[in-house]
């Protein structure tokens, strides 16, 4: 999976592979690693796209 906070960006630069997650609620998370928020500049709730081999996933 390619993170991208960029919905331009049809090529990131950086590559991480992460697990879902499922909670208690039923819901599934995707953790992304602290650095990655803060070199983006990102904070909680802010929008994602998520492109998994070449299809895009923006609900």
């Amino acid at each position: 999976m390619i993170f991208s906070n960029n919905s331009q960006d049809e090529h990131a630069k950086e590559v991480y592979v992460r697990k879902l997650q499922k909670i208690s609620t039923g819901s599934y998370i995707i953790a992304l690693p602290s650095s990655w928020i803060k070199l983006n500049n990102l904070s909680p709730h802010d929008p994602l796209l998520i492109i998994n081999n070449g299809k895009i996933f923006n609900n």
